[in-house]
């Protein structure tokens, strides 16, 4: 499952791949265009248009993977999904989070998710944490912002 993966560039990688893939993004242009590709492709994916802000996982996975998609959540709605996330991932199940941190030159809306790099490492306490690094660079607008990519599986 790939939450607020827009056009669906990963899930078509891992569908050709051999993956079964459930893209879930509010952007409905961005679903019908993912829809579309894989189509193209001949490959069976899922799309889902759905506010992220109130999303309720309706199945289990195997790996659930968000990139650069909780920023766009307000803080509860964030801790929420992540919850819902971890709910529905099956035991020895990845979790791929990368997403912007409160470090940067930017100007950050203290209602939005922008958590300590350390915040996952604390929120999957009990999993396996594969990797938690955070990286300091520039966004695609050329501002400095910091980055965490977290990597877990449930134990």
């Amino acid at each position: 499952m790939d939450i607020g993966g827009s056009d669906g560039v990963n899930d078509l990688y891992l569908a050709q791949r051999g993956f079964e893939t459930t893209n879930v993004d509010m952007d409905r242009s961005a679903i019908e265009d993912f829809r579309e590709e894989a189509k193209k492709l001949g490959l069976k994916v899922n799309g889902v248009v759905a506010n992220l802000r109130d999303y309720q996982i309706d199945k289990n996975y195997d790996n659930i993977i968000t990139f650069f998609t909780l920023h766009f959540l307000e803080w509860t709605a964030a801790e929420e999904l992540i919850s819902e996330v971890k709910s529905h991932t099956r035991k020895g199940g990845i979790n791929l989070i990368v997403s912007f941190t409160d470090k940067g030159s930017f100007d950050m809306n203290p209602k939005q998710f922008y958590p300590e790099a350390v915040f996952f490492e604390k929120k999957y306490a009990g999993w396996e944490i594969l990797a938690n690094k955070a990286k300091m660079g520039p966004t695609k607008e050329g501002v400095e912002q910091e980055r965490v990519f977290f990597l877990a599986r449930l134990r």
